[in-house]
């Protein structure tokens, strides 16, 4: 599944936790490299998928100014 939608990401964090079915998920991060793009496997941990968005925040709020 890929989103960009932060509340489905923490969604199925918790429910594969809840569920005892954490450890068949693995998280990713897209990375560009150049012209593609690398997958950084993060395994359960999601806090640098979170640390990506506040970048991108970050940016719409710089050209906003």
């Amino acid at each position: 599944i890929a989103t960009h939608n932060p509340d489905f990401i923490s969604a199925i964090r918790y429910i594969s936790e809840k569920e005892n079915t954490l450890n068949s998920v693995n998280f990713y991060l897209a990375e560009k490299k150049n012209f593609s793009f690398d997958y950084k496997d993060l395994e359960t941990k999601i806090d640098p998928i979170f640390e990506s968005f506040n970048i991108a925040l970050d940016r719409i709020e710089k050209y906003g100014v």
